[in-house]
């Protein structure tokens, strides 16, 4: 590959039932335009579907704080710390807006102070502070999706298991969401 070249890849994914047909990798050598490719759904009527693009993540630094031992050990634990703001997590509260397809939340190693040494945490609430999802790996890799949520306003917290130091860790909350720009009938 030349140095003025550009290889990029960029996976979508479909959600369906059984019984839908189409081809498994769509290609092409252009830089722009659009593919038309069919898809059988063994369904006779109008097939109505929802789209829309990723945007850009949005990073939001914080600084989480070293939680009590044992004060979040438990879903309840983590639950109560992220609706009282309580030492140990960082809650940030989000607008879901109208029509999301899908959001997405993340925190990664490589942008926490501590790194995959930090276990932290990062849990979803609903803004009646019931549980949507949650994402707890021994690092601080970890990311949580939702599906065609409802408009509305979330409550994203990083919760604080172990820091490497003992006192605090700074980090970035990644938020993207992709919103259906256009409902077609096919």
């Amino acid at each position: 590959m030349e140095a003025s070249e550009h290889n990029v890849r960029s996976p979508l994914q479909v959600r369906y039932n059984n019984g839908v047909e189409g081809p498994e990798v769509v290609s092409a050598t252009t830089t722009s335009g659009t593919r038309q490719f069919e898809v059988q759904t063994g369904f006779d009527g109008t097939l109505a579907v929802d789209r829309g693009g990723m945007r850009a993540y949005t990073r939001l630094a914080q600084t989480v704080t070293q939680a009590a031992k044992g004060s979040v050990d438990a879903t309840d634990d983590v639950v109560n710390a992220c609706i009282a703001r309580g030492p140990g997590v960082k809650a940030t509260t989000l607008a879901i807006p109208n029509k999301t397809v899908v959001a997405r939340f993340e925190l990664t190693n490589h942008e926490t102070s501590g790194g995959a040494d930090d276990d932290l945490d990062l849990i979803l609430l609903d803004q009646w502070n019931r549980l949507l999802a949650a994402s707890a790996h021994t690092d601080s890799n970890e990311s949580v999706t939702l599906i065609s949520p409802p408009m509305g306003v979330i409550k994203a917290c990083v919760v604080d298991y172990k820091l490497n130091n003992g006192a605090s860790a700074s980090l970035a909350v990644g938020v993207t969401w992709s919103k259906a720009s256009t409902t077609w009938a096919a």
